[in-house]
């Protein structure tokens, strides 16, 4: 488990880092902009190569604290037992569609960086792949986080 939460920790610090160079490029996009001389390509930039690294960084770290959005409608009218095993399920499934997305947006990113595939921004290209890369990456890392809240003790389920 504390592997997990070790690649968890780093893919939210990934995810972090990624969004205090989103600020700052934003930052500079803005003052430059006020000046008269825009940055090219912040847009893309952000889109691409931040965002991913934000959002699919942030999964596992989310998963691990169980800290994603909950409907618990049924598992409140359940016997606490059943309640439960109906979340260990759900996780299971959860592992189950982070590994399949996790193995398609790989083959994704692996195009990505085998083409060269990159962003124009005018004088300089940046390569594409880092950001696309960041979604199987960050979808494995969940795959992980769900699997072992499928397999943590009952008694830690009646923390949350």
């Amino acid at each position: 488990m504390r592997i997990v939460d070790g690649i968890a920790r780093i893919a939210e610090a990934l995810a972090g880092v990624a969004l205090v160079l989103l600020m700052v490029h934003v930052t500079v996009d803005v003052v430059s902009t006020a000046v008269g001389r825009p940055l090219r390509g912040t847009t893309e930039v952000a889109a691409e190569l931040y965002m991913p690294a934000i959002v699919f960084g942030a999964l596992a770290m989310v998963q691990r604290r169980g800290e994603e959005i909950r409907v618990d409608i049924l598992a409140i009218l359940l016997h606490d037992r059943i309640a439960s095993l109906l979340d260990r399920a759900a996780q299971l499934v959860v592992m189950g569609s982070a590994l399949w997305l996790a193995w398609h947006t790989g083959l994704h990113a692996h195009r990505a960086w085998r083409i060269g595939e990159f962003i124009d921004l005018g004088v300089l290209r940046v390569p594409a792949w880092p950001g696309k890369a960041m979604l199987p990456l960050g979808l494995g890392a969940l795959a992980l986080a769900a699997f072992t809240r499928a397999l943590r003790p009952s008694h830690e389920d009646d923390a949350r």
